[in-house]
């Protein structure tokens, strides 16, 4: 096995875990659905008062999808701030008739009902303390809205075992552009071959790492099959606890 000086980890479903089933459970049009808009459309009302709850929600689902067509398109990041503007866009409400802090507010909103879906295996803080004892640590995250992406990690403990904490939404590309991965590893002063990449996804985290010339530690917790035209990780790991049986 390869001897790395790095670990460079993603962040959710690697590192901390989001949990879908603890998102806010709300009734849309007689259905119910685990979503923030509920909440974030409670302080966008006491603005934008002759807006109904559907209209909102229509808004809020179609910035979401333009979001991540763009995203899926171009491996470009847009912030959470810029998908509500999106939605404010949708809804033909003019920036100036608003505070100029406004997408802002949302997303803040949006952010910290969002936080509550996210959870932090009580076992992952020895392994991360483990690693930091031994290598150089970093993370590279998919995520909208840097700080809490950051505050997530400080309120695990383990904010400081990382030199750096790289997110999508402040450096305007995201996984598995190249981009991000070489910024990492040059702010870091490492080629590829000497950092171990870990994440849960074949086509972002896996393809993304091995496109640049990293070798990757696969976190499949689910069994998942490799499929034609994922490149092979080069460890599998049935939970990221396993990554020191392997290192």
């Amino acid at each position: 096995m390869r001897a790395y000086t790095a670990l460079i980890f993603d962040l959710f479903d690697t590192l901390i875990d989001f949990r879908r089933d603890r998102m806010p459970l709300i009734q849309v049009d007689g259905t119910e659905v685990r979503s923030t808009s509920r909440h974030v459309y409670d302080q966008f009302k006491t603005v934008c008062t002759d807006v109904p709850f559907e209209a909102f929600y229509a808004a809020f689902m179609d910035g979401y999808r333009e979001a991540e067509r763009i995203r899926a398109r171009e491996w470009r990041e847009i912030s959470s701030e810029d998908r509500f503007r999106m939605v404010l866009s949708r809804l033909q409400v003019a920036p100036d008739d608003v505070p100029a802090d406004f997408p802002e507010w949302l997303a803040e909103i949006h952010m910290a009902k969002l936080s509550e879906a996210m959870v932090f295996p009580a076992e992952h803080r020895p392994l991360v303390e483990w690693a930091r004892a031994r290598y150089r640590l970093a993370v590279i995250s998919n995520f909208d809205h840097a700080p809490t992406a950051r505050r997530l990690l400080g309120e695990s403990g383990i904010v400081g075992c990382f030199e750096h904490v790289v997110v999508s939404a402040e450096e305007g590309v995201r996984k598995p552009h190249p981009e991000i991965f070489a910024r990492t590893l040059s702010r870091m002063g490492l080629t590829p071959r000497e950092a171990l990449f870990v994440g849960d996804s074949l086509a972002i985290d896996i393809a993304g790492a091995k496109g640049v010339g990293m070798d990757v530690a696969w976190v499949n917790r689910d069994g998942q099959t490799l499929t034609d035209g994922n490149p092979a990780p080069d460890y599998t790991l049935g939970r990221l606890t396993e990554l020191r049986q392997i290192l």
